[in-house]
């Protein structure tokens, strides 16, 4: 055989092999590995959630999933996790057990088409010493037969039915026999033969081949990939030689360096209040000027300066990394002494997110796929590699993720009626009642996720907000509620039915069924309603933190119906009251259910979302930090001194 060109054979080799892989992946021989996220666990993720199904494009499953004894935290179970329909040639189901209850052991039913595939019982270790196992962080393979299944088209349901919670490292679906080592190295094998005969044989014209020639030719593709990489790494370290004292999140370990207005506080602290009107500007990291070393050139300042220092004293309270419910136990702390004639608050979408919920307990999706940070060089690599941490910030942010991303959480997890989305709609409620106290003008501003293309990621949480402005009600579900006998139910099928509290004769005894929060209520006659339904006797309540009645009404729904709305007539004190709980009592002999509860709301306050002034400009502050640059903070301050002289306008008209 005579061939012409014996450098195609190392490409030849590598596409033959790259074709193998790819067929072999396509086929189901390997499977496929739903790789747990860790976020996906506790409280803020399973408390309204029945259920999870890993869907197109998010690869990952809950890294936790509780089991019956967990209600407290969980809320209803059995909680479960559901995969995809197998095909035919998956017939294995892998469960990679990380950890799980010591005293109370989970029990799991693997059911599909209808049928209880099988039932295990996750006694400590499953035949390893458990304190060892624990210990050495040792991961437990299980493997389930699915072969009864496979093919049907119906997907498989993991469920938690005993004991307490089971934690994964991941979950495969794989084909019932595994892949011989041969056959696996056969492509390596492959590229290695075809090499070796690359370097045996001649071109046809008695010529052997060159190795020194072949040698200096890797050599010199090393040097200038070397060269290259060196060339790159001299550049970042040029353009980022600050080391991150000026380069917001940049490279380099060192911490961005400030220009303070005093030396120790970032704007100028206020005194006793004169007789100029005084505005207070409350704000997270935004409003702090993250990444922006001079605080003049921050909104809140340009925005002193554009009022002009003769008409507002500008008492500014900015603090980075904190979320809503900060914001409003600040304003309860600091309103007496303050005395504000106007507030604005600035938001960004992430303060939703309250205080107690962090990262990993309230199920904020973790980016999968970012294999590269696995690799055991990483780290030194980010810290010591001014180029590498270059590429590895600008590779994430374009790598295939195949979790939720930070849009879809927030638009799936705190929708109204879901226990994160009625909790941060209390907190604001809560803030702004206090805020427009005594007639203050208010305003609210929302910094964007900027830039978007199309329609906002966030639309949904931007019209929640916007809609305290013009709405007339605020609703509380029960996924917020308590009570002393009853229980927290779903009410229908799927990922996300809706919650109610329930309650039944002869399992259920006289107590409170329903109690929302606590909620301030202005002055003067008002009307709460509830929405309840069964024929059992129910006494609908208004009490104060004090234990004084303000309403009471006994009902009966009517049990032919789904849903009843009752109303209850209030008459409160002229200046309301600071904490009013909505209670729902059983008194027995029948079943009653209670899906929300809807108080008066009046919120005189002006909203400006921001997304359409800044969308589509160079906003961030630097190429590592998404915060806003100076010229981003001008257009703010310009934005909202237009939303002050319309707020003013409006004040003197009345």
């Amino acid at each position: 055989m005579t061939i012409r060109n014996r450098r195609l054979l190392p490409g030849l080799a590598l596409s033959l092999s790259s074709a193998f892989w790819f067929g072999f992946l396509l086929c189901g021989a390997v499977g496929i590995f739903y790789p747990a996220d860790s976020g996906m666990a506790n409280e803020g993720f399973w408390y309204d959630r029945a259920g999870v199904a890993p869907r197109d494009g998010r690869r990952v499953i809950p890294a936790q999933l509780p089991g019956p004894m967990d209600g407290s935290w969980a809320g209803p179970g059995p909680k479960w996790i559901e995969l995809p329909p197998p095909s035919s040639r998956q017939r294995v189901l892998e469960l990679w057990v990380a950890d799980r209850h010591e005293s109370a052991p989970p029990t799991l039913e693997i059911v599909s088409a209808g049928r209880r595939v099988a039932r295990i019982v996750l006694t400590p270790g499953n035949g390893l010493r458990w304190e060892r196992w624990e210990r050495e962080g040792k991961r437990e393979r299980l493997t389930v037969d699915l072969s009864a299944v496979a093919g049907l088209g119906a997907p498989v349901r993991i469920v938690n039915t005993g004991g307490s919670w089971v934690a994964f490292s991941g979950i495969g679906l794989r084909a019932e026999a595994t892949p011989t080592p041969l056959l696996l190295f056969l492509p390596f094998l492959c590229i290695i033969g075809m090499t070796v005969a690359l370097a045996r044989r001649d071109d046809g014209e008695g010529a052997p081949l060159d190795l020194r020639e072949a040698a200096v030719a890797g050599v010199l593709t090393v040097t200038a990939f070397a060269l290259t990489l060196g060339g790159g790494e001299l550049a970042a370290r040029w353009m980022f030689r600050d080391q991150g004292t000026a380069t917001s999140e940049g490279p380099g370990g060192k911490g961005f360096e400030y220009a303070m207005a005093d030396g120790r506080h970032r704007f100028p602290p206020v005194g006793a209040k004169g007789a100029k009107p005084r505005l207070l500007i409350q704000g997270d990291s935004v409003t702090y000027g993250v990444g922006v070393r001079d605080w003049r050139a921050v909104w809140p300042a340009r925005l002193a300066a554009r009022l002009g220092p003769d008409r507002f004293e500008a008492a500014v309270i900015a603090f980075p990394n904190r979320e809503l419910d900060f914001h409003r136990r600040r304003l309860y702390a600091e309103e007496g002494g303050l005395a504000p004639d106007m507030v604005l608050l600035q938001m960004y979408v992430n303060d939703v997110e309250l205080e107690g919920c962090h990262h990993t307990t309230c199920g904020r999706p973790e980016p999968t796929g970012r294999w590269w940070r696995a690799l055991w060089f990483h780290p030194w690599l980010r810290k010591n590699s001014y180029l590498y941490y270059f590429v590895d910030h600008r590779l994430a942010g374009v790598w295939p993720n195949g979790n939720r991303s930070y849009p879809e959480y927030l638009n799936e997890d705190f929708v109204a009626g879901s226990r994160k989305g009625d909790l941060w709609r209390l907190e604001l409620y809560r803030y702004l009642m206090r805020a427009v106290r005594g007639g203050r003008p208010v305003g609210l501003l929302l910094y964007p996720m900027v830039p978007f293309e199309g329609e906002n990621p966030v639309k949904g949480l931007v019209e929640a907000i916007g809609h305290f402005a013009t709405g007339r009600t605020l609703p509380i579900h029960a996924a917020v509620a308590d009570g002393t006998t009853g229980a927290t139910i779903f009410d229908g099928e799927g990922e996300r039915p809706p919650l109610v509290r329930t309650a039944r004769d002869g399992i259920d005894l006289p107590g409170v069924l329903f109690q929302s929060p606590p909620i301030p209520l202005v002055g003067g006659v008002q009307e709460v309603r509830f929405k309840v339904r069964g024929g059992a006797p129910v006494t609908l309540r208004a009490i104060d933190g004090s234990g004084q009645e303000y309403g009471r009404r006994e009902i009966v729904a009517d049990r032919r119906k789904e849903w009843e709305w009752f109303s209850l007539p209030l008459k409160l004190p002229v200046g309301g009251v600071e904490e009013m709980r909505l209670v729902v009592y059983y008194l027995g002999a029948g079943e009653a259910a209670v899906a929300e509860v809807e108080a008066p709301m009046n919120l005189p306050f002006t909203f400006l979302d921001l997304a359409p002034r800044l969308n589509g400009l160079k906003t961030h502050t630097s190429p590592f930090d998404w915060h806003p640059n100076e010229a981003t903070h001008a257009l703010i301050a310009e934005e909202v001194a237009a939303m002050v002289e319309r707020m003013l306008a409006v004040k003197e008209e009345e």
